[in-house]
């Protein structure tokens, strides 16, 4: 409390002048550019003193310390990246190790994600802090007093980081807070046990409560997280409830929208951010939110809502917040909003959502109010009295993080796939987890992978695998054929003979392509395709629009509408980007009957080599049960982990021996180019997070195994010297790639032996 840096005791860096000058470089000019997170904060803090940068890196730890989700490597090099911004860094030894140990509470993707959203609050709270508190005595009363710590975290504007208020509330006093940063999640479980709560109206409170009822039957220091306590509270994946007479499978999901006046926006901050909203009067007919419905609030239209409805759809608002409905509308008497404190007016008919995204000054007929029926329902909603108003017809949104998605850290995302697979019956081994490991690492670098191997090593097995656990309805196995010579195999073609039949034109679908449009319709959900014995044909001249479509997201899937009589294509646009949201696996053999792949085929994927060791071998293999199909939450995260960015604080090391490794592949005329560099760093944070790998040299064991040994091949006079350097490269006894040394032993086996090798022989 008295200022003195964590890290050297020596300085004195948490003080007024110093916070407010973070509040100024960080806080008041944010960086919305698309640069990766360090090099926005190395701009943001030009100009910093040494002590200013001490501070935000002490921040930063604060920030990391009790979340799950980011490993004790990781969070090292987070901190000690932002110290090196300083003209004379604070360097970190050994002692600090402790620091960085891993806590408990998995904070969701929004937290891991928008870090400066939540550094951003922990800035706040220092500026308030000494702006109210002026001596250390009084900050420490703060500290030690748990509800007056509440009261002064909840008085700090805290613009969409709840998680960091209440991480820091637990991490303050873990015996008074529950290790829960989800507001959510806390209405959640005191709904579950609403007569346990007592009579408090403070949540935290009545969390207090609940433990203490729930301890005789559930132990001491439960974890309401646990596999075990977790289904007594959390409701199943958001869904809507089915209507009456009808199949849950076939109810879509839907939109309401709620029109917001001035006195309604002025309510917005007392729920909003608490994830509540209320009405006045109960929503008529099939108006009322329902757990699982998508909800638009739009805030003031520009000139009001009294025009008619052809010019009301063309006014820009002043914000649009997307959100989900997560608690079912209850008839409350509790007061909530300012107003209600009066006396004034009562809002009985509650219920819970969470914020997914939220957009100021919106234009006209643009982002989520693009779609006129938004602003018609806005309209309809003011005309009600800022009641909800159902939109007609399903919509469809992009997948911003979800500031409460219960998602998995990618540590946890692999270990759950791994053990899947084995309960399954599939089994690679000692090399089991590094197998399904690296494949989840791979396809979340990026979304093209192929598997390369002995016929029957369990290639074809293990992809179809991942897309059971990642949702049994969500994959396709698509053969390849040898007469595949052209996109029409995949993506379709117009269809004369069905176009003249009906007098429109018809787009013939193969499979891969109405794979794609129903991966369309599911943006938020990963979908697997796997195309088996992928090489099969010349796999340019089949797969080349959808390679490009992969790697540059243009427009190269039909764009194709479904009728009673057939699919008619649409003319604007002729044809959509590739779905962000299918991965691609392709599985290929080498023998006489198959294709070579050409480098930049090879560069566009990682390519995942399979041998079957000896201690695998075992009978009783061929009776596979089917892999349980993992959480909606945990396909969620695999999709949302794919989509991150900001992964290249940290692999300054790694960047520096790829640089050595392009200089001798260069001799050889064999280098790589800017995709293969920036995938193998993308790679990296992915190996590292996932504890698949512990340092940086087995981050590019694998990386050399998967994007450069794949790319060589050739006569003896013109790749001898080059394995010959390759080896040398990667025996560096500071460095050593084991992986790499074995595989190109072999390879220098078969050039002796036959003159000429390739990395699939």
């Amino acid at each position: 409390m008295d200022g003195t840096s964590f890290f050297d005791p020596t300085r004195t860096a948490w003080t007024k002048m110093n916070f407010s000058a973070l509040e100024e470089l960080f806080v008041n000019r944010p960086d919305i550019s698309a640069q990766n997170y360090l090099s926005k904060l190395e701009l943001q803090m030009d100009g910093a003193t040494d002590d200013q940068i001490l501070l935000m890196a002490e921040l930063h730890l604060l920030y990391l310390l009790p979340s799950h989700s980011v490993g004790p490597h990781r969070r090292r090099e987070i901190v000690e990246s932002v110290l090196k911004l300083g003209k004379d860094p604070f360097v970190l030894d050994s002692e600090f190790d402790q620091a960085f140990e891993v806590a408990h509470i998995r904070p969701g993707t929004f937290w891991s994600t928008r870090r400066d959203l939540h550094i951003g609050y922990l800035v706040r709270v220092g500026v308030t802090l000494f702006e109210a508190y002026s001596s250390v005595d009084d900050r420490r009363d703060l500290f030690d007093d748990p509800w007056m710590l509440k009261d002064f975290l909840e008085s700090v504007p805290v613009k969409s980081a709840t998680a960091q208020r209440e991480l820091l509330l637990h991490l303050m006093h873990p015996s008074v807070f529950e290790p829960i940063s989800k507001m959510a999640d806390k209405e959640l479980i005191v709904t579950r046990w609403p007569e346990l709560a007592g009579n408090s109206d403070d949540i935290d409170r009545q969390l207090i409560e609940i433990r203490t009822q729930l301890t005789p039957d559930l132990g001491d220091d439960f974890d309401y997280y646990s596999p075990e306590i977790r289904p007594l509270w959390h409701p199943a994946p958001k869904t809507l409830p089915p209507a009456a007479g009808t199949d849950a499978k076939s109810q879509p999901a839907r939109t309401l929208v709620v029109y917001m006046t001035d006195a309604s926006s002025a309510n917005y901050p007392f729920g909003g951010e608490r994830g509540t909203w209320a009405f006045k009067k109960e929503p008529t007919d099939d108006n009322d939110p329902r757990v699982g419905d998508h909800l638009l609030f739009v805030f003031k239209a520009k000139f009001g809502p009294r025009q008619s409805p052809e010019q009301f759809i063309t006014q820009p608002v002043e914000r649009v917040v997307r959100a989900r409905v997560t608690r079912p509308m209850v008839v409350t008497t509790n007061s909530f909003w300012p107003d209600e404190k009066q006396g004034e007016v009562v809002y009985p008919y509650q219920f819970g959502f969470i914020e997914l995204e939220s957009v100021d000054n919106v234009a006209a007929k643009s982002g989520l109010i693009a779609d006129p029926r938004v602003m018609i329902a806005a309209k309809a909603s003011a005309s009600a009295g800022g009641q909800p108003v159902l939109i007609d017809g399903q919509m469809t949104f992009a997948s911003p993080v979800d500031e409460e998605e219960d998602t998995l850290p990618i540590a946890e995302l692999l270990s759950e796939f791994a053990d899947a697979t084995e309960v399954s019956g599939l089994n690679w081994g000692s090399e089991h987890d590094h197998i399904t490991g690296t494949l989840i690492a791979s396809l979340l670098t990026k979304r093209f992978a192929i598997l390369s191997g002995l016929s029957g090593s369990g290639k074809t097995r293990l992809a179809i695998a991942l897309g059971q656990w990642l949702g049994g309805d969500r994959y396709r196995v698509v053969p390849v054929r040898p007469d595949w010579t052209s996109p029409d195999a995949t993506l379709g073609y117009r269809d004369g003979l069905m176009g003249a039949a009906h007098g429109k034109e018809r787009w013939h679908v193969p499979e891969v392509l109405e794979f794609l449009m129903r991966a369309r319709s599911e943006p938020t959900m990963p979908f697997i395709l796997l195309l088996d014995e992928m090489n099969l044909a010349h796999v340019e001249r089949y797969f080349a629009e959808m390679l490009s479509g992969i790697e540059s997201g243009e427009r190269v899937v039909p764009n194709l509408l479904r009728t009673e009589t057939g699919w008619e294509p649409i003319s604007e646009p002729s044809h959509v980007a590739w779905p962000q949201n299918v991965f691609v696996i392709g599985t290929v053999n080498a023998d006489e009957t198959t294709y070579a792949f050409s480098p930049k085929v090879l560069d566009r994927a990682n390519t995942i080599e399979f041998r079957v060791a000896s201690d695998a071998l075992q009978a009783g293999l061929g009776a596979i049960a089917p892999v349980q199909p993992a959480s909606a939450a945990t396909a969620r995260s695999f999709q949302v982990l794919s989509e991150s960015d900001s992964l290249l604080e940290g692999s300054e090391k790694l960047q520096a021996r790829l640089r050595e490794l392009h200089k001798l592949l260069a001799e050889y005329n064999f280098e790589f180019g800017h995709r293969v560099f920036q995938e193998a760093v993308r790679f990296r944070w992915f190996a590292l997070e996932g504890r698949l790998c512990d340092t940086d040299a087995e981050v590019l064991d694998i990386q050399m195994m998967q994007k450069i040994l794949p790319r060589i091949h050739g006569a003896q006079r013109r790749v001898q010297k080059l394995l010959d350097g390759l080896y040398d490269f990667s025996s560096d006894q500071t460095h050593t790639l084991p992986r790499t040394m074995r595989r190109i032993d072999r390879m220098r086996d078969l050039l002796h032996a036959n003159h000429f090798v390739s990395f699939t022989d």
